[in-house]
């Protein structure tokens, strides 16, 4: 009763052009005209994580999807043991053969099991129209890459529609976003008027940055704008650090606890604002509602760092390629069982694996394109991937958006439930004091030294945000800044000193005052103080007693920063810039610290906090 049909279409392409747009299953299979899935979670053990339901071939169906296996590039298969319906088993599969002439060959596989004997005619009928479409597919997606085209065409859409407010929304966002950024509002509007309700769901302004060819930054600067415009809605979504994918969409971030959970990955995981946490949009509902419809929810594109993955059964073991490029890569299991696999030339090509509580041995060197035999100890079956350690980042987290001015002007009311403190892996921290304030207020009265004393928060806002930081909070006549990278931060605080001491000799004033800098790098947790994001940790102690260490018109920094900002070109030789090492003692650090102390060209042309005359 088995119905198996084959095809197969020779492309012009190449396997690595054909692959990111063919190993999107969602949009394709939304462009072949299937109709969407109706999914629920399972909760019962083995391969399977969700139950699907929709209709094939005019029938209504229902199974269980276990994870699609597929190395990148070579083949995808997704299997589909029925619940209910016409059929017992659908298998669809494609394998791919690069040619030498640079093209690729396709060899496409549907097999069909029915229920009862007297289906079979219909099921190779429906099976040789489906199979069919897919080649024409295919075919059209190849002509149009190899003619340079546009292939949105084969994946043509019904936008939806949009409210007759967005033009005056569009004038209010490009007033509010400035001239330079004109033109992102335009590809932004553009893109909520005509794109796909797919493309419109958690969209990611650093993608599309990248996508646009914008400077990422003023395209986030556009997305936050175009909330208060009423263009957008912001939203928080949870991201497994093994799937990548989304896990959950919240509002705010005060409905984050301290994990998520990942049912695809049966994984719990800490909610790191720097990994786990990404801010999304989608037009605001008054603008255009947008749906969301499934096509597919296993296709290869949804997870892009994954280069192979397989379906294990108990007491079978099956084979996955390693990756042709050299190398580190992680072997993972459903449940949180992973390995090191490190790829290099001088590897073996085969190694035995047992996938069971762990993953033994929990360390493998392969040569490129070797052999991994899986063998599963376990009673249950699962899905085991082997995925990139590294890969590109075009994600806007909470770690991003929280060193991020306009953020914090704009979304200050978005923070953390009290008393939660949710950890940044690596955030780089500025602090500032004002030297000889207090006699400026005694000497000068409160009018004019508030005035001085406010240009000098001027120099520090701009030069921090120049530089990619934001301003935490001011103490005083002192502030806490946060940056993303390190680099940025050492940049803005030599800019600031360097701006400071220019102020300090053009103004009337400027010899009775002087600024002082502590820096420093390091994990730190994320907190709402205040009613506000803030930091606290060992990284904010530091770079606080690094400030007090600082003499007039000095930085203070850890040996090691300065190490590394003179190693990669941070702070190029020949720069004027004095640098003189010390060890301190910090209040509340065991042991004694290695600093060193950094000064502008021509500091002491002036002495700190002397009065004139």
């Amino acid at each position: 009763m088995e119905v198996l049909l084959t095809e197969e279409v020779t492309c012009r392409c190449s396997p690595g052009v054909l692959w990111p747009i063919l190993a999107d299953t969602q949009r394709m299979n939304q462009a072949l005209g299937l109709a969407s899935l109706q999914v629920s979670k399972l909760e019962a053990p083995g391969a399977s994580r969700f139950a699907v339901r929709t209709w094939l071939g005019g029938f209504p169906v229902a199974w269980e999807e276990q994870p699609v296996e597929f190395e990148v590039q070579r083949f995808f298969r997704h299997r589909r043991v029925m619940r209910s319906g016409a059929l017992r088993l659908l298998e669809y599969r494609q394998d791919w053969q690069a040619l030498p002439d640079g093209g690729t060959r396709i060899s496409l596989t549907l097999q069909l099991v029915p229920t009862l004997r007297v289906l079979v005619p219909i099921a190779w009928l429906n099976g040789r129209r489906s199979l069919a479409r897919m080649v024409r597919y295919i075919a059209g997606l190849d002509a149009a890459l190899a003619a340079g085209r546009p292939t949105d065409v084969l994946h043509a859409h019904r936008a939806g529609k949009v409210s007759p407010q967005l033009g005056g929304i569009q004038a209010r966002l490009e007033e509010a976003a400035g001239p330079s950024r004109r033109a992102i509002v335009e590809r932004l509007v553009d893109h909520v008027r005509t794109a796909s309700d797919d493309d419109l769901l958690g969209m990611r302004p650093f993608a599309l940055a990248d996508t646009w060819g914008t400077a990422r930054r003023d395209t986030l600067t556009v997305f936050l704008r175009a909330v208060d415009a009423g263009l957008l809605s912001l939203t928080w979504e949870l991201i497994c650090p093994s799937c990548r994918t989304a896990s959950d969409r919240l509002i705010s971030l005060d409905e984050l606890g301290e994990e998520g959970h990942c049912h695809l990955c049966d994984l719990d995981y800490a909610l790191d604002l720097d990994q786990a946490v990404e801010a999304t949009f989608q037009p605001a509902p008054a603008v255009r509602k947008v749906q969301e419809r499934l096509y597919c929810i296993s296709g290869p594109s949804h997870h892009p760092h994954v280069h192979s993955q397989a379906v294990l059964e108990p007491g079978a073991s099956k084979p996955v390629q390693a990756p042709v490029d050299s190398g580190r890569y992680r072997l993972f299991a459903r449940g949180g069982a992973k390995a090191a696999v490190e790829v290099r030339p001088e590897g073996p090509t085969s190694a035995n694996v047992r996938v069971g509580e762990s993953i033994e041995p929990a360390s493998i060197v392969l040569a490129p394109g070797g052999r991994i035999e899986l063998e599963l100890a376990e009673t249950t079956a699962l899905h085991v991937k082997l995925e990139e350690v590294m890969w590109a980042r075009q994600a806007a987290t909470a770690a991003t958006l929280s060193t991020f001015p306009e953020f914090r002007r704009r979304f200050s009311g978005d923070t953390l439930r009290p008393g939660l403190a949710l950890k940044i892996a690596r955030t780089s921290l500025l602090f500032s004091d004002l030297v000889g304030s207090t006699n400026l207020y005694t000497r000068q009265g409160d009018g004019p030294a508030f005035s001085l004393i406010q240009d000098h928060f001027a120099i520090l806002e701009r030069e921090i945000e120049r530089a990619g930081g934001a301003i935490v909070k001011t103490i005083g006549d002192a502030v806490m800044a946060a940056f993303e990278r390190e680099q940025d931060a050492f940049a803005a605080a030599l800019a600031i000193q360097t701006e400071f001491q220019a102020f300090r000799r053009d103004h009337p004033e400027g010899r009775a005052i002087d600024l002082r800098l502590g820096l420093h790098e390091g994990p730190c947790y994320m907190v709402t103080a205040n009613d506000r994001l803030d930091y606290f940790g060992q990284t904010v102690n530091i770079a606080a007693r690094l400030e007090g260490q600082a003499g007039p018109g000095e930085i203070v920094m850890s040996r090691e920063s300065v190490a590394r900002a003179r190693e990669l070109g941070w702070l190029p030789r020949g720069s004027g810039w004095q640098v003189e090492d010390f060890d301190a003692v910090l209040k509340g650090i065991d042991g004694v610290f290695a600093c060193c102390r950094l000064r502008p060209p021509g500091a002491t042309e002036l002495r700190a906090a002397e009065p004139p005359g």
